[in-house]
This record gives C-alpha cells, structure tokens and sequence, in this order.
C-alpha cells in the first residue's frame, strides 16, 4: 500500500532562454519502506523514484527530508544528478548510526535542517536570516554539550541558555526560534516530543518599554550646529571626510525618515518636477557588515514625502555619483556605525551637545513640526506612522498635544 507523507512545491530555478514548469518532489512510503518521487518533467514525462531502503521511522524521516532539500536546492541550480547516485542510500550513513544509537537528531542537528529547509524554500528574508536566525545559531553554539541535548531535553537547553547571561528579549527570541523548528519536525514527522519551547517562550515576560523614554529630541539650535560643523569640516582630522556625510545628515533631519529609508533611496524616487520623494526601499543591516536593499518600508509598501524649498535646494546640489543618492565621495556606501563612531560622536562631543543616537533625526523632525502647529495626521503620514502613534509617543515630550474632542 503506498501512502503519500510529504509533498513539497518546488520550481526548477529559470533561465535566461525559458522556465522550466512546475514539479513536485514527494516523500512516500511503499510497504514500510522509504522513497522519494522526483518531478516528472525532469525526465521528460516519466516518473522516477529514488528508493532509500529505510523504514519508516522519525530517525529515518530526518535524513529522508535532508535528501529532499538538497533535491529541491539542485534542482534550483540547474546542477541536478540525473545519475541519482548522489541521493543513494550510501549517503545515509549518519541517520543509520542514529537508528543504532535509537536517539532523535540533536537540537544543533535538527536546527541546522530547519534552517537548510527555510532557507531553500525562500521562508526568510536576507535580513532576518543574517541578524535573527544567524544571531539564534550563535547562541545555541555556546550552550554547553548542546550536540548531545534533543527536544526531549528542552528543559535542559532552556536552564543552561539562562547561564549565558541574554537580555530577556535575546533568551526569547532564541525560544521563539526552537518553538518554530519543533512545530516544523514535527509537522514533518520527525519528533513526537512535546513543545515544551513554546511554553517556556510563553513565560518569559519583557520589562515593558517606557513609551517617551527613547525620544529626545535636538533643538533647532542645536540641529543647526551639528549640521554647520560637518558642512565646515570644523571638526574632521582629514579634509572632506565631515562634509561628505552633509547632504544624508540634511536629509534626515530635514524629513525624520528612517536611517533605512535614507540609505536605500534612489534618484528614480526623486520627483523634482513633481514635488515629492517615494520612499519604497530600504537598505538594512544583515548581520554585522552586510548592506542589503529590500522592497518596502517598515510599516508601509511605499510612502510619498512633499518637498519643501529647503530640501529642493538641497537635493539640486548633490551630485549623481550612483543610483543611490546619499554615498560617499568614493561612490561607496554610507555604513550608519561608522558613521556614528567616526563623525557623529565627534561634533557632538566637540560642540558639548549631550549626546543622543543619530535616530534622534527623526524625533526632532516629528516634535519640531508638531511645535510649529502642523496637523498631526499630516505629520504621521510624512513619517509613515498612524496619528495614535505621535499621540501616543509624543505627549510626553510635547506637553501640550491631546487627543481633540470629537
């Protein structure tokens, strides 16, 4: 009797002269036994199997969808073994030493399959991947003996992940992500263990976030003093290396967008003739170096900013070096941490302003314009929030904004 298990949509990656059709590759059990069905257009119509010779056990599951996933990912690149011989019993060996020893995958093995098995199917972005799944792995690295530890000793894992000493959103976020890879194995038929990662998560409350506590805004003055010495240099060791960074740092403050939105902009989105910038990608920080430009803001797929005369002015002055509008003079990309360490922390520290973040833009250009009466519906949509949100987060900070009676 053949019973199907698993089936798992996959597309052969294209190419430049055609795309190639949808296919499946599935999981099945014939008597008791293992194999996997490849897609029929790989060979021309016809239905292949390739017979693993393993029973139908969780151990036995684990190594079967390790195989799938190395199918799905040559297949994406065209390096596909028409042989099979790759995807043979042969390479099973380490599930066979794991029936002998009759233990589940570790933790460390079994998170390594899940994220192969995101990462293949497309499940996280670039971002997420690199700073949340990346920054998880290294935490799951340090636990002490975590390659002899299995779900079923979740317990275990948890105690010794609170030895490392994480902030409570850190140790969550680790939970989180062991709670998503169980639901995984076991939706896939590798575990039968209880989740007990998703009550721990469950149970980890976060001190609450004092609403007003992170926004602290630079006075007009002191805006205008901060961008004064890096447009003069005053305060750079070597000529040019301040006033490269004017135009990006004008911009912020000038429109409170986010760090991202600035960095990911376009001249394409620059409408000069029109009266408006179309803020719709972002450059974001994946892992601790890497710049990756993405479709989409934050809280929103696109957002339109009006130009008023002083940005106008400034934009007409910033020459097109690249696509992106705010680079360096050597054409390479604005990194914000060396920006901040380098630039930043330097004029503040030399014009005796008591130093906050540079994401302090944006709060000044929020308050300023809610200082000079600007309507805050207008001022939410400028910044791509929603006006409970300035209600919300700016009471606090502007004494007299309230919520109008209706």
């Amino acid at each position: 009797m053949l019973s199907i298990k698993l089936e798992v949509v996959v597309m052969q990656s294209k190419s430049n002269e055609s795309r190639q059709p949808r296919g499946s590759v599935g999981l099945e059990t014939v008597n008791g036994k293992l194999r996997i069905r490849l897609p029929r257009y790989l060979y021309e119509g016809k239905q292949r199997y390739i017979s693993l010779g393993l029973e139908d056990t969780l151990e036995n599951n684990v190594k079967a969808n390790e195989v799938i996933s190395d199918i799905q990912y040559d297949i994406r690149k065209d390096q596909f073994d028409f042989s099979r011989k790759k995807y043979k019993p042969q390479h099973l060996k380490l599930v066979i030493n794991q029936i002998a020893q009759n233990r589940e995958p570790s933790i460390i093995q079994l998170w390594e399959q899940y994220v192969k098995d995101q990462s293949i199917k497309k499940q996280w972005s670039e971002s997420y991947k690199a700073n949340m799944i990346g920054a998880t792995t290294s935490h799951l690295n340090k636990i002490n003996d975590i390659g002899n530890l299995h779900i079923s000793d979740a317990e275990t894992v948890y105690k010794r992940l609170e030895s490392l000493n994480l902030s409570l959103d850190a140790t969550k976020r680790v939970l989180v992500g062991l709670s998503a890879m169980v639901n995984w194995a076991k939706r896939n038929r590798i575990t039968k263990e209880e989740n007990l990662f998703a009550v721990f998560k469950n149970e980890i409350k976060p001190k609450p976030k004092d609403d007003t506590g992170d926004i602290d805004p630079f006075t007009a003055e002191e805006r205008d003093a901060i961008l004064n010495a890096i447009r003069e240099d005053k305060f750079s060791r070597y000529k040019g290396k301040h006033k490269q960074y004017y135009p990006y740092l004008y911009f912020m403050f000038y429109t409170g967008c986010r760090t991202s939105e600035a960095l990911g902009l376009k001249w394409e989105q620059i409408h000069l003739d029109k009266g408006y910038i179309l803020f719709s990608e972002a450059s974001v920080l994946a892992g601790t170096r890497k710049q990756i430009q993405k479709k989409g803001l934050k809280t929103q797929s696109h957002r339109r900013f009006p130009l008023n005369s002083q940005l106008f002015l400034q934009l007409m002055l910033i020459p097109r070096r690249s696509e992106y509008v705010f680079v360096k003079e050597d054409c390479s990309p604005i990194k914000p941490n060396t920006f901040r360490q380098s630039v930043w922390k330097r004029v503040l520290d030399k014009l005796e302003i008591r130093y906050r973040k540079p994401y302090q833009t944006r709060h000044t250009f929020i308050t300023l314009c809610l200082d000079r009466g600007v309507d805050v519906k207008d001022v939410a949509k400028w910044v791509g929030n929603s006006p409970e949100v300035i209600y919300k987060h700016y009471a606090g900070v502007k004494r007299d904004l309230q919520v109008p009676e209706l």
